[in-house]
């Protein structure tokens, strides 16, 4: 099926690429010579929060992960920004270069002086370049101020080994609703434990796939599967990837910690339906 807004996301396809050329003059690291399983693709906005984020990371149980942390935008800031904002600024660097003086031969930091997204819709754009600036097989993203269980990597890991033609994994996210009641937030699950497919608005970042679904080749739009920068833009490519019948798969496992909310059985299956989703059909699979 015909990718959505090909005309769009292929005029693009070309600034991104650029752009990514630009990046890797800026990068803070080369290239590992040998790829990771994994590569997480991180868009930062400068926060602190990236401490615990990086954090995660380092307590992961499998070794074999790398991340790309991606400041976007970083030399536009306003010229009369609050004092604070400087300081956070400064603080999320301090953090960043900490960090990769401890995980020297994981973490990688673009810094790209210009601003890659419109306003706010950045994320899809930086993430789009960090798939270019990866060798490893599997990419996954997480946002700087969310952190992921320890057993992330090697949950992913275990279902592509089990299901060797997987093309995209889908881990439920847990955080904090306060739709209902701001003043009593109530910890939630997406997608829902008992989903049989995922649906727009209860379907997040908190995913991954083959980095080779990405190539941002021009000559086939319909088989570049990248971001499409929107406030929806993680269910755009996940529908996309599911009309397109790629194989996926719904987790039942909560790995994903949106702003650090933590659920206590992250490491199980907490009652959740497993999903295999093919052919436009989703088929519910005991726990994987």
């Amino acid at each position: 099926m015909g990718r959505p807004n090909a005309a769009r996301c292929t005029s693009s396809t070309h600034a991104v690429q650029l752009s990514a050329q630009a990046a890797t003059t800026t990068t803070t690291q080369r290239t590992p010579a040998i790829p990771s399983f994994v590569t997480y693709i991180i868009p930062s906005k400068r926060r602190t929060s990236i401490d615990a984020t990086l954090q995660s990371l380092a307590q992961q149980t499998l070794d074999d992960w790398s991340a790309i942390v991606f400041l976007d935008g970083w030399l536009q800031s306003p010229a009369l920004e609050e004092v604070y904002v400087r300081m956070e600024k400064w603080r999320c660097l301090y953090a960043l270069l900490r960090w990769q003086a401890r995980l020297p031969d994981k973490l990688r930091i673009v810094a790209q002086p210009g601003k890659l997204g419109v306003r706010n819709n950045s994320a899809g754009a930086v993430r789009n370049t960090g798939i270019l600036l990866t060798a490893s097989p599997w990419v996954a993203f997480v946002d700087d101020d969310d952190t992921l269980q320890p057993v992330h990597a090697r949950t992913l890991y275990d279902h592509v080994a089990s299901q060797p033609g997987l093309d995209a994994i889908i881990f439920r996210m847990s955080f904090w609703d306060a739709t209902t009641d701001r003043r009593r937030p109530h910890a939630a699950i997406f997608p829902r434990l008992n989903a049989t497919n995922f649906v727009i608005n209860e379907v997040g970042i908190s995913f991954a796939m083959k980095t080779s679904l990405c190539t941002q080749d021009e000559v086939d739009p319909r088989e570049n599967y990248c971001f499409i920068p929107s406030r929806c833009e993680d269910y755009v490519l996940l529908n996309w990837l599911r009309v397109s019948n790629k194989a996926m798969l719904l987790s039942p496992h909560i790995l994903y910690n949106v702003k650090g909310h933590r659920m206590d059985c992250a490491t199980a299956d907490c009652g959740a339906t497993t999903v295999y989703i093919h052919n436009h059909t989703a088929r519910v699979l005991e726990a994987v």
